[in-house]
């Protein structure tokens, strides 16, 4: 007589770390998922709730400063246990206009 032998684990969930993103660049936000039976899994964009992907990873393309701030990945499997990892995306933008106004008044005080 053989016996089948199953196990069951609740999902884990780890975010690999990002550094911050230049504007118009591309990034990548990884969530590392365990668990048996394998989790579902979904990134949501914190400032809206909105579904960004089923999948473990997503792609923020050519980013602006409206892409900054929290994301969420959630996993959960049959055991019925749901858990999240939050990343905050920070931006960072060149603000070109800005330093040209400033070195324009520079240049004009010094005429």
């Amino acid at each position: 007589m053989r016996h089948l032998l199953s196990f069951s684990d609740s999902p884990e969930v780890v975010i690999k770390s990002i550094s911050a993103v230049i504007e118009g660049n591309d990034v990548s936000l990884v969530c590392l998922v365990t668990g048996h039976p394998p989790p579902h899994v979904l990134w949501i964009r914190g400032s809206d709730n909105s579904v960004l992907t089923k999948n473990t990873t997503v792609t923020l393309r050519n980013v602006t400063r409206k892409d900054s701030g929290l994301f969420q990945c959630y996993a959960w499997n049959a055991i019925g246990k749901r858990v999240s990892s939050n990343v905050t995306v920070d931006v960072l933008c060149e603000y070109i206009a800005v330093l040209e106004r400033i070195a324009m008044c520079h240049s004009m005080l010094y005429e």
